[in-house]
């Protein structure tokens, strides 16, 4: 209810403005002893008098009256004191009187007048002597006179009735008359002239209007005077409210009622918008901050305040933003709506897949369970030297999302790289029937190679590469494998690059492995692969007479057991196998010798069986 009383009476204000009262009669309760003078031919006019005036209401005040209708050419002067005229540019003078007709007054006239002149001098100090009641030194504002408009029923007087009043009571009068004001002028004295009228000033009031201090979409305007014109417009520059602005300056007009006229840009910006972090209340016509956990960051006067996103709390009132809580991060951080994310875990099986003089290679496990398009990576170096061998601070190399797997980081070296490829003939043959690959190359010149480096993988799977570093001078190398299915369903790239005293050569072109069953098919095309064929074909020569070795002696034994138990048979029909028990029961150092025997057969077929599980090669073995 109270909210209601307080904007009811600020939109009366708004449309009938301010009125400032500069003077009142009827705040006067004693003695007024306002400067008056009379003259006239009698030497005794009465002139201006004074008396007490009071209403029903019980209000009581000094007025001041005259009525020299008796003497001939009467000229009576009152004047006010100084009004001090404020911010006022117009003046404006209400009076309320009373005024006889002539046609009323009995008996003997001289002098009878129904109008009374209003008259002002403005002035910049309160004068010590006061110019004398002249024509000439005073400005003529206006003539005074009754019109039947103005009239109505006088008020009870509780005053005694005067000699100018009559047996009847007259009618009061109101008018308004309107001061314009030179401007750099204090104020202004007010002066009544009388020339044979019966007259009663009731009440004089002073004022001017004012254009009250208002709010119009978030612009403020201060407290104007109207114009000294009744037609003038008083520009006027607001101001925007607390926690709003605006492109330009708001503009208003104060017009001569005290009501505003404001002018609405179409243009953005000119108007006065709520700063990010607060919005607009029409019902108090300014900018409210936005509560915790809220935020708006843009500068309008639509929509109020947005919740936080997911993530993101904001601490304070009037936030332009929510900042992400902690643990977490915004991918764009010029996207203050997006949602904020945990921050990723650290890259897996971070691992150098390729390194020489000129270039790294890395490589990592993607991250499981997280959006892989806002992923990024950053590799920093942490310790950089610059071109005079000095320190240099942290440094980004590079960046890149969640779908690069492998990096290329080139290296500044001052180390010489080879002129050509030192490798050459690069060959890979896969035995089947071995379970083996079997890869050999030659050198271009006699440079010392310090180590190998082989990279080989599935020619369906190049993905899936690995690198085998071999620190040996040979010139070839067998790969083996437990599980004959791996080799044999597979067929394998092959790459190799050395390292000399210039550093690491490049990767040979890509061979892929030969696959034959029998060193039989073996090409041999190129004498330059004449030691690897030789090689190979001493291999599977071993192999096959060690495999002929074995079946030949199995088949001798079994044959033995088979002679023996035919010739103990053919003694036992014989009826000599008694003979033979004897003999044998006779003979026990025999008997030990051939126990002896069998044991020494045995331990041989022990370690036959050991040294059949074990294939050398001149070059190195690995597993695949």
């Amino acid at each position: 209810m109270i909210r209601s009383l307080i904007i009811l009476t600020f939109l009366v204000q708004t449309l009938l403005g301010v009125e400032k009262s500069l003077f009142d009669s009827t705040r006067f309760h004693g003695e007024l002893n306002w400067d008056k003078r009379a003259f006239g031919d009698s030497l005794e006019l009465p002139g201006w008098k004074e008396q007490s005036f009071g209403r029903k209401s019980g209000d009581v005040w000094r007025v001041h009256f005259v009525c020299d209708i008796a003497s001939a050419n009467p000229n009576n002067w009152l004047r006010l004191p100084f009004i001090d005229r404020d911010e006022a540019n117009r003046l404006t003078i209400k009076l309320e009187y009373t005024i006889r007709e002539c046609k009323r007054y009995p008996g003997e006239i001289r002098s009878c007048k129904e109008t009374f002149q209003l008259l002002y001098l403005e002035s910049d100090e309160l004068y010590a002597n006061l110019p004398s009641f002249d024509e000439s030194n005073y400005n003529y504002l206006k003539t005074i006179a009754p019109s039947s408009e103005q009239s109505r029923s006088a008020p009870t007087s509780t005053a005694p009735a005067s000699a100018h009043l009559g047996s009847s009571a007259p009618n009061v009068f109101q008018t308004e008359v309107e001061l314009p004001l030179r401007a750099g002028k204090r104020g202004a004295y007010l002066v009544f002239r009388d020339q044979g009228a019966c007259v009663s000033l009731l009440s004089i009031k002073v004022s001017y209007t004012l254009c009250p201090a208002q709010i119009n979409n978030l612009a403020w305007f201060p407290k104007t005077p109207s114009g000294a014109n009744l037609t003038d417009l008083v520009q006027k520059s607001g101001k925007c409210v607390p926690n709003s602005e605006s492109k330009s300056t708001p503009i208003a007009y104060c017009q001569t009622n005290g009501n505003w006229f404001f002018i609405e840009s179409k243009e953005p910006g000119s108007n006065c918008v709520c700063r990010p972090g607060f919005f607009y209340s029409s019902q108090q016509e300014q900018c409210i901050a936005c509560p915790q956990g809220k935020y708006k960051s843009e500068l309008s006067n639509q929509g109020e305040c947005f919740t936080c996103p997911d993530y993101s709390y904001s601490k304070s009132i009037g936030s332009e933003y929510c900042p992400c809580i902690e643990g977490y991060f915004r991918i764009d951080s010029t996207n203050i709506t997006s949602p904020c994310l945990p921050y990723p875990p650290e890259p897996k099986n971070l691992s150098v897949y390729y390194i020489d003089q000129t270039s790294i290679k890395l490589k990592w496990n993607p991250i499981d369970n997280y959006d892989k398009n806002l992923v990024q990576y950053k590799l920093e170096c942490s310790k950089c030297i610059d071109s005079n061998d000095q320190p240099k601070s942290q440094k980004s190399i590079f960046s890149c999302d969640d779908r690069t797997k492998t990096v290329n980081i080139l290296v500044k070296t001052t180390d010489a790289l080879p002129i050509d490829n030192i490798l050459t003939n690069l060959t890979a043959y896969q035995f089947i029937n071995m379970n083996q690959i079997f890869i050999s190359w030659s050198l271009t010149d006699a440079s010392p190679v310090f180590s190998y480096q082989i990279r080989y993988f599935p020619k369906d799977q190049p993905h899936q590469a690995n690198i085998l570093a071999l620190n040996q001078p040979s010139l070839n190398f067998t790969f083996k494998n437990s599980n004959p299915t791996i080799i044999q369903s597979n067929v394998y790239i092959f790459e190799l690059r050395a390292r000399t005293t210039h550093g690491w050569s490049a990767y040979t072109k890509p061979v892929e492995s030969l696959t034959i069953s029998s060193t039989s098919n073996l090409p041999q095309s190129t004498s330059q692969h004449y030691q690897s064929y030789d090689q190979l074909r001493s291999i599977e020569n071993r192999s096959e007479s060690f495999t002929v070795y074995i079946l030949i002696s199995v088949l001798s034994f079994l044959c033995f057991i088979v002679l023996g138990l035919t010739l103990l048979v053919v003694l036992t029909r014989s009826g000599r196998i008694k003979f033979l028990s004897a003999y044998l029961s006779k003979q026990p150092s025999d008997s030990d010798s051939i126990e002896y025997a069998k044991r020494t057969a045995q331990l041989g077929y022990n370690h036959f069986a050991a040294s059949s599980g074990t294939t050398s090669s001149s070059g190195g073995s690995s597993p695949l």
